[in-house]
């Protein structure tokens, strides 16, 4: 054969060795497709009232009984993740098959708790790879929104795989990855960005024929989480009957760092590759404090701290979870790196979520690895959204950040009995005295919280900042001014952030509101408006700041118009030339509080008798006179009135199984977790506890606390009854107020599901993105924070 002929050969033979590859993908692609398909259908089959058993009415699902399965028989869907829930032998999961280095359906068939290693029998049959490790492992749930943020380690699907002859069905393929984006899009739907946390340059991942780096427009749906060590750990003590089979060693605090925060820790050669490191922030003038010295200030002052400097070199994950179990406070020295750091983010986790234990944050941003405070964008940041901080990166008295650090953590510690006794009364005590002037404000005004690095983007103009006309009001008015940067404690144990704010509100003569446009769209800012309007029915000064007039067609708009008081409009002016006027009718104001507005406390009868018997009536006065200052509330007319569910009243209550809310009573509420205990009407006997912001009165909102963009309770479509479980009725859906309008002189209101499928909301028969045609009388609203606290303390 001519050399002609054999190249010849040689190129035919290649073109069909190609095309053959071609075929085989083709078929791989196809069996793929139609696994999906039956996959589909098998999700879907029954239809929407399938699974459980019983009928439709009016073309709804069953509302279930409690699972024990994670994935709802009601929905056929994954149900929400509990970031404490870990999976467990035949649990159905997502595992790392390493050959593939890809993720696929499996069952737990065992776990061993020496080398945290999980054995799965895959779902196609398999037989290779059965074995990997406990971060490998993700159970087959929707996560929580707050459980994903910027940076977090998640699974994603991406591509697909075919079946072989005797070995397995095919399916779909699942990646680690890292999320870098999280955004909404035009429809509102929260979406997630990221890219591969292998890739196929490292060796550590398999380039299959669908492979792109990145991933994009990712709903929470799609995603799935591996579980955190630490509750894994947990769980298997708790299932041999011990929560700590290493002993009973108790700590005063467990402080948890990134290495890389310690120069201590990085000269002693702990911190791998530290001459790569980026300056630490003392180079640039930046304070920065060792967390390590923090450590050490805090055994100095007494208290018995761990810290893992101190522990053996062998020490490990089961050490951690008995000292985190066995420690009283929580000392998190937070910053980029320890957000970034897996360990550090598995230990805060499991002493906030499993353990609820109370933990003090303290910023210790030493290197720069990203913008300062990139941190905030991290779960880390989700989990200390409205927390107090210590901050050692914005002041330079080091000494006074260490000492703030001791006195917050000897406010953690209770003493004995009686010491606890005085510190909670003492605390009782500031929450109330009275002040004579409120600020309610929004941060993102502030020109000092832009100056101080407390915000991101700053609104309004530098001399219309709420912070500066406090210091006026202090300097001019009284010295008897609430503004949180000034009276916030983050020590007190006793009275939380929102007992502390309500209990200020309750507690002052005036209320001076700064409204803006950013102020509206504050959670706790019109929480803190609508609680002193509504609830406390306090005088309201409105002081019109920021950039626009958004504000005006929400819900603070419609209680500022509804106060009958001229605003002061200080955008009306380029200047601070209006500022004498927010002096002059804050005293104008307070010199028209009559002392009959003042509720005097109702004092028990020997107390009266006592009183009366006084042969000084001039001291009776007095004293009565000062108990008024002290103890009660200055009401701008009508009486107390907290709108909040209290134990016996009849709600709607959010059902996490089915994302709806169903008829119940209020049994109880936890002033620690703010949570509600309810009674199903029903007799459910699933999820009966929730959170403040999922339960409503059963009765009709006023007029003006709903408007575009307010949260509501709305009824959509029915569930049915099963024998020994409940009775059926009515499903109701939280949702976004989005138009107002009238219809035959009756006003009506419109809006859409504040959650979707994609997000984790299920889809029932009678679903409908968009509801219509609403009136007030059809909607309900959860309370705020302040309702609900003040509302159960009076129990």
């Amino acid at each position: 054969m001519g050399a002609a002929s054999s190249k010849e050969l040689r190129r035919r033979v290649h073109e069909l060795e190609q095309r053959l590859q071609d075929h085989e993908q083709l078929k791989r692609d196809h069996a793929a497709l139609q696994k999906e398909h039956q996959a589909l259908k098998s999700l879907h089959g029954g239809g929407d009232g399938g699974g459980g058993g019983g009928g439709d009415v009016g073309g709804s699902p069953l509302k279930p009984k409690s699972m024990t399965s994670p994935v709802s028989k009601a929905t056929g869907k994954p149900e929400q993740l509990d970031l404490a829930d870990v999976p467990q032998v035949g649990d159905h999961v997502l595992s790392y098959h390493h050959p593939t280095t890809a993720f696929y359906f499996s069952t737990v068939v065992n776990f061993d708790l020496e080398t945290y290693e999980y054995t799965v029998n895959w779902d196609d049959g398999d037989p290779t790879g059965r074995t990997m490790m406990y971060d490998r492992v993700a159970l087959d749930l929707v996560p929580k929104p707050t459980d994903i943020a910027e940076g977090t380690i998640v699974i994603f699907p991406q591509g697909h795989y075919v079946g072989t002859e005797g070995n397995n069905t095919g399916g779909t393929r699942y990646h680690r990855g890292v999320v870098t984006k999280v955004y909404k899009d035009a429809d509102g739907v929260t979406r997630y960005d990221g890219h591969h946390s292998e890739t196929p340059e490292s060796g550590e991942k398999h380039r299959f024929r669908s492979y792109v780096y990145e991933f994009t427009g990712m709903t929470l749906s799609d995603l799935r989480l591996s579980p955190n060590v630490l509750n894994i750990i947990m769980n298997e003590r708790s299932k041999q009957g011990s929560n700590d089979p290493q002993g009973t060693q108790t700590y005063d605090v467990f402080l948890t760092y990134a290495k890389e925060d310690s120069q201590l820790a990085v000269m002693a050669g702990e911190v791998p590759n530290a001459s790569e490191l980026p300056p630490p922030y003392d180079m640039d003038g930046r304070m920065h404090c060792d967390p390590r010295t923090i450590a050490q200030r805090l055994k100095d002052a007494g208290f018995k701290v761990w810290v893992d400097c101190d522990q053996p070199a062998d020490f490990g994950y089961a050490d951690v979870v008995s000292a985190i179990s066995n420690s009283s406070v929580i000392v998190a020295c937070v910053s980029n790196a320890f957000a970034l750091s897996a360990d550090n983010r598995q230990q805060f986790q499991f002493a906030r979520d499993k353990l609820k234990k109370p933990i003090i944050p303290v910023v210790v941003e030493t290197y720069q690895r990203g913008p300062p405070w990139d941190w905030q964008h991290t779960v880390v940041g989700l989990l200390l959204v409205g927390e107090l901080y210590i901050d050692f990166t914005s002041n330079n008295d080091a000494e006074q950040d260490m000492q703030g650090v001791v006195d917050v953590v000897r406010k953690k510690l209770a003493g004995d009995q009686q010491q606890e006794q005085q510190r909670v009364e003492s605390h009782q005590q500031a929450l109330s005295k009275t002040t004579d002037i409120f600020v309610s404000y929004c941060w993102s005004n502030s020109w000092e919280a832009k100056l101080a690095g407390q915000i991101g983007k700053f609104a309004g103009a530098e001399h219309h900042d709420p912070r500066m006309h406090a210091g006026n009001f202090k300097e001019n008015i009284s010295k008897d001014i609430w503004l949180d940067v000034w009276r916030l404690e983050s020590g007190n144990e006793a009275a939380g952030m929102f007992e502390q704010i309500a209990s200020g509100l309750k507690t002052t003569k005036l209320v001076v509101a700064f409204i803006s446009t950013e102020y509206a769209k504050s959670d706790n800012c019109r929480m803190e408006i609508q609680f002193a309007a509504k609830s406390l029915r306090k005088p309201i000064l409105p002081v019109i700041i920021g950039e626009g007039d958004e504000w005006r067609e929400t819900v603070v708009g419609m209680l500022v118009a509804g106060l009958h008081i001229e605003p002061i409009a200080l955008t009306a002016v380029p200047d601070s030339r209006l500022t004498p006027e927010v002096l002059k009718r804050a005293r104008e104001m307070l010199a028209d509080l009559k002392p009959s507005s003042i509720t005097k406390p109702t004092l028990p009868p020997a107390a009266a008798e006592n009183l009366a018997d006084s042969d000084d009536d001039d001291q009776e006065e007095e004293e009565e006179e000062q108990q008024a200052e002290d103890r009660v509330t200055v009401a701008a007319s009508g009486p107390v009135q907290f709108r909040a569910p209290r134990p016996g009243d009849h709600v709607l209550s959010y059902h996490h199984p089915t994302t709806a809310y169903y008829l119940s009573t209020i049994e109880s509420f936890d002033r620690s977790t703010f949570e509600y205990t309810v009674r199903w009407d029903d007799g459910d006997p699933s999820g009966r506890t929730m959170s403040y912001d999922r339960v409503a009165l059963d009765a009709t909102p006023d007029a003006d606390e709903i408007a575009v963009g307010s949260t509501v309770i709305f009824r959509q479509g029915r569930y049915v009854g099963t024998a020994g479980n409940n009775t059926g009725g009515y499903r109701y859906h939280q949702g976004i107020i989005d138009r107002i309008y009238e219809e035959d002189g009756v006003t009506k209101y419109g809006g859409h599901h504040a959650m979707t499928p994609e997000e984790g909301k299920h889809r029932f028969r009678a679903y409908e993105y968009e509801f219509f045609g609403q009136t007030r009388q059809e909607l309900r609203m959860s309370p705020n924070a302040m309702d609900a606290l003040m509302a159960c303390q009076q129990l």
